[in-house]
């Protein structure tokens, strides 16, 4: 009896091997054929899920599209990072292709070198990428076209653009289905589409809004913005005249939509001092449009925040320090509005020297804010920086208010005009060449003096977010620059833009991934260090400066020779302020060592975490799946028994 049931456990366990083998084979053939490239997103931000605006923009699709993309085999060969994301590109085209259920064809080309493909590659504007000693050029990119011969591209798939390949491929398709763009006005006073400071090259962010509407660029004194436009980008505007204000007055009140950046301090404006120039124009607060909309911006203050304070090098005291500069805000998603679709989806925005906003009293609009500063802050005179302050004592006399302040805000509702006399009076001295002919004709309709709806603004109060210091960190590779986002600033203002203008398509698929995720706790710890350490720094520094001061004195007595003759008292005192000095340095070290500590600490548990997690977890499954096999024999041998 126990020979058969021992002969009976053998063939069950080879059944049962045979049997896994088999179902083995049939899963992974069934994989195969009905799943395809199904896979599981676990991203925080779901990067690798197609968002419902994709979706929507497939659905919607009128015009068919062909989009080709350009591989090139030895390329991808050449570069280990590159192989496996050309497969998730070439999986993403296929979905988007079933998605859009015959509307977009794919190909795959292989440009070889000196071939009539690598000709065309080059003629759609690709950027080819060396990839061996001898310079041979590789492709990878996108070119989209339709029926209309539109075309446009992606020019070069980086791999440290991943997180964004969704938006990057649903803007083409888009801009190819609608190749309708609406207009858009844009009143330019910081330089955003070229300027001296960027060496006449356009900021990104204004290369990036040219891409989603027709942007008309207007100048001079403005007569009236055309009844064409649907949107105005207003930035930084300082010095305006009386008929440039009232045009756009009265544009707001026939229904036009305003997208407005100001600033208490434009930064960029202020680099023209580095230059040898004197700054000017660096506050813009048209507050005769602005009360006119039920809003205020606090005159020459700038919104310092000790919880989202960027770390900057400087100098303090004569030292290099790596501290809190309080105007450079980095603001996570807690400080963005979440039921708005323009920061709703965002993950940080980056700020220099922003100003407040706040409703006037009985103002008939309502001011939604987008964004705030933390509890954590308070108002700084704009004058204190003008010129290079230094970050620690802007950090000694910080007081917080204890009050959010409103960084950027949605207003809406009825407003009245701010010119209630009407349009103001033409020049008498015949300068009629100084208004600029910016495309519309003569304002002849007679004067609004109320909204013919409900107006639709944003107003953000800092116009240097826009610039590509803010928010692009910029990498040369080979004879080619790559620009990566480290914030969302480009996609809050692009969001603006299409929220205003009616086109919310892209909306939700921007803010789904950074190149740059702080850790958040290390920096919550490392301001918690610089507090803790920072006023027995600033009391050695001090008394360090006061010894230093008076053994320089005496020194100078001692290298007086004959006029004065030190005794032995004072030579004595001497070397003792000598050794005090090495004394308070060394507690200094001590203390900038203490700044660190912690931190240090914390960066080496984080790191083993990610070291040990997996290999613990995997030794702690084993262990518990030998102790179950162990009691299941023990409980058959029993039963045998």
């Amino acid at each position: 009896m126990t020979r058969l049931a021992h002969i009976e456990r053998s063939t069950l366990t080879i059944l049962g091997i045979v049997l896994a083998i088999v179902c083995f084979f049939a899963v992974n053939l069934f994989s195969a054929l009905e799943l395809g490239s199904a896979r599981a997103d676990l991203t925080q931000n779901r990067l690798y899920t197609l968002s419902a605006g994709t979706k929507s923009v497939l659905a919607g699709m009128k015009e068919p599209v062909t989009l080709r993309l350009y591989v090139s085999k030895a390329l991808t060969d050449a570069e280990p990072a590159i192989k496996p994301y050309a497969v998730r590109v070439r999986e993403m085209l296929d979905t988007y292709a079933k998605l859009a259920q015959g509307k977009i064809k794919v190909e795959i080309i292989n440009p070889e070198p000196f071939s009539p493909e690598e000709d065309r590659a080059g003629g759609f504007g690709l950027r080819g990428v060396p990839y061996d000693s001898q310079g041979s050029r590789g492709y990878f990119g996108i070119v989209g076209t339709n029926t209309t011969d539109d075309t446009d591209s992606l020019a070069f798939l980086a791999p440290d653009r991943e997180p964004f390949l969704e938006y990057d491929l649903t803007r083409l398709i888009n801009n190819l289905a609608h190749p309708e763009k609406p207009v858009v006005a844009l009143i330019d006073g910081i330089g955003m589409t070229g300027g001296p400071q960027s060496g006449y090259r356009p900021w990104q962010i204004y290369e990036q809004m040219k891409q989603i509407v027709t942007m008309r660029v207007m100048a001079g004194d403005i007569d009236k913005i055309g009844d064409d436009v649907q949107a105005l980008v207003l930035v930084h505007p300082h010095d305006l005249s009386d008929k440039t204000l009232f045009a756009i007055d009265q544009f707001v009140l026939r229904g036009g939509h305003a997208l407005v950046f100001l600033d208490p301090l434009a930064e960029a404006m202020m680099r023209n001092a580095q230059m040898g120039m004197p700054p000017q124009g660096t506050a813009s607060n048209p507050e005769r449009l602005l009360k006119a909309w039920g809003v205020e911006m606090a005159a020459g203050k700038v919104v310092g925040d000790g919880d989202a304070a960027m770390r900057v090098q400087a100098q303090s005291g004569g030292r290099a320090v790596v501290t809190q500069y309080l105007p450079w805000l980095r603001l996570s998603a807690d400080a963005l509005a979440k039921d708005d679709a323009v920061s709703g989806q965002l993950q940080e925005i980056r700020l220099l020297s922003a100003g407040a906003l706040k409703p006037l009293p009985g103002a008939t609009t309502v001011l939604m804010p987008l964004v705030q500063s933390s509890v954590d802050s308070e108002l700084i005179d704009a004058d204190k920086l003008m010129m290079m302050p230094d970050p620690v004592q802007l950090i000694n006399d910080f007081k917080s208010s204890g009050q959010r302040y409103v960084l950027a805000a949605r207003v809406s509702g009825p407003v009245k005009t701010a010119f209630p006399d009407g349009a103001p009076k033409a020049p008498t001295t015949g300068d009629a060449a100084a208004t600029a002919n910016n495309g519309d004709t003569t304002n002849t309709a007679p004067a609004l003096k109320e909204s013919t709806k409900p107006v639709n603004l944003i107003l953000v109060t800092d116009a240097d977010l826009l610039s590509d210091d803010a928010w692009l960190n910029v990498q040369s590779v080979g004879d080619a620059t790559l620009a990566t986002p480290t914030a969302n600033n480009a996609d809050f203002a692009l969001n603006a833009l299409e929220n205003l203008t009616g086109s919310e398509a892209l909306i939700g698929l921007r803010g789904r991934g950074l190149s740059d995720r702080p850790f958040t706790t290390i920096d919550k710890l490392r301001d918690a260090a610089d507090a803790k350490y920072r006023a027995t720094e600033q009391q050695l520094t001090t008394q360090l400066a006061d010894v230093q001061q008076k053994l320089a004195t005496l020194q100078t007595d001692d290298k007086a020779g004959d006029q004065v003759l030190l005794t032995p008292e004072q030579q004595d005192t001497i070397r003792k302020f000598r050794s005090e000095v090495l004394a308070i340095r060394t507690r200094l070290r001590d203390v900038e060592h203490a700044l660190n500590q912690d931190i240090e600490s914390l960066q080496t548990e984080v790191m083993l975490a990610n070291i040990a997690a997996v290999p613990v977890l995997v030794a702690i499954v084993a262990l518990l799946v030998g102790l179950l096999r162990r009691a299941r024999a023990r409980r058959v041998v029993r039963a045998a028994g």
